[in-house]
């Protein structure tokens, strides 16, 4: 796509450098904050929202975005999650990027990456990027069901695993912690640093707060219900936020809670804790819900469509499911090996790797 840019940093969406920026040993710390704001601008699910925010930034923020973007999903779940994912709508980009910054070696490698994904340019909108990785898997199916997803993604994934390695080799540039990424950021950094006044306001330049919307209405919203302690809607917002987040799900209204979740998951278990929200977004509804106890956890994702003849948005029984996107059930028995539980956990979620990781984490505190 030819984007068409700011020339300078726009006072909304950037922020003002500041000298105790640099220098410093936390280098993806500089990307970060020179494309602060733009995440609250930038919707990956809608082009036009994307084109409108892209001609307020520079191109050299564009670029950053679109090397984070591409690092924090290969870093994830490698090269598959980078294409299935709606961030693999800034992948081209992300070759301009390191291109750009003089990053030749990783920009060679996410040129091999996208050759073999076999459909140059990788294709804006991700129903046809998840289209060509089903044709790659060779698991055949309608291409409305988005049961098979996760196989797909199992399946294909292979192809990239020598491309996966040396592309974690690259960031950690030598050194033995896996969490590493110097062999990036410390380059891109100090090319941020050189080239500051393309991507920061100048240091006492007044910043204009960003106008509130309804999705930040939204996120606020579920903050409030975060804070009520030791309640079920204090941890079904937590899950819903994470799931906001991980996602990029742009709400459009307030959330609703629901505490009902009848017909939903395992029966066998004397739930300990289990509620859900309802996220108004620009495509209808859809619920995030959980369930834990003392030996298994639950949570799942479905779209809802809400009746016609309903009045109140409130109740549960005001919806109807139209599409189950992702459910895990999960029974933590002695039994089974917690990697066992955790991988299979990884599968189940594989849409959303991110999402996945963050939730092993709290299945992690559950198992005996």
């Amino acid at each position: 796509m030819n984007w068409s840019y700011a020339n300078s940093p726009d006072p909304e969406i950037s922020i003002a450098w500041k000298d105790e920026f640099w220098p410093t040993n936390n280098y993806s710390d500089i990307a970060d904050r020179a494309i602060w704001n733009i995440g609250e601008f930038w919707d990956f699910d809608d082009i036009q929202v994307c084109q409108k925010t892209a001609a307020r930034i520079t191109k050299e923020q564009h670029f950053v975005l679109a090397i984070n973007v591409m690092v924090n999903q290969v870093c994830n779940g490698g090269f598959t999650q980078a294409l299935f994912n709606s961030y693999g709508q800034i992948s081209e980009e992300a070759i301009e990027g390191f291109t750009y910054f003089g990053l030749h070696k990783f920009a060679d490698l996410i040129e091999q990456a996208l050759d073999r994904f076999g459909v140059r340019p990788v294709p804006q909108n991700r129903g046809e990027r998840i289209q060509r990785l089903r044709v790659l898997s060779g698991l055949v199916v309608d291409p409305s069901d988005d049961r098979f997803d996760g196989e797909i993604c199992q399946n294909v994934a292979p192809l990239w695993d020598d491309l996966n390695d040396r592309f974690f080799q690259l960031l950690r540039d030598g050194s033995g912690d896996l969490c590493c990424r110097d062999g990036l950021y410390k380059p891109l950094a100090h090319s941020i640093y050189d080239h500051r006044d393309r991507f920061f306001l100048k240091q006492g330049s007044p910043v204009v707060a960003p106008q509130r919307n309804a999705h930040d209405d939204a996120i606020e919203t579920l903050r409030n219900f975060m804070e009520i302690e030791g309640s079920e809607a204090s941890i079904a917002a937590a899950y819903s936020k994470l799931y906001v987040d991980v996602t990029g799900l742009r709400l459009t209204d307030k959330p609703i809670y629901c505490s009902s979740l009848q017909g939903l998951g395992n029966s066998d278990f004397d739930w300990d804790l289990e509620g859900s929200f309802i996220l108004p977004h620009k495509n209808g509804y859809r619920k995030v819900a959980f369930r834990t106890s003392l030996n298994a956890y639950l949570i799942h994702v479905e779209d809802m469509r809400l009746e016609a003849n309903s009045s109140v948005k409130s109740a549960p029984h005001a919806y109807s499911p139209i599409k189950r996107r992702v459910s895990l059930d999960l029974t933590l028995e002695k039994s089974v090996p917690d990697a066992v539980k955790l991988r299979n956990a990884k599968k189940a979620f594989s849409r959303d790797a991110s999402f996945a990781k963050r939730i092993l984490n709290r299945l992690e505190s559950l198992i005996p």
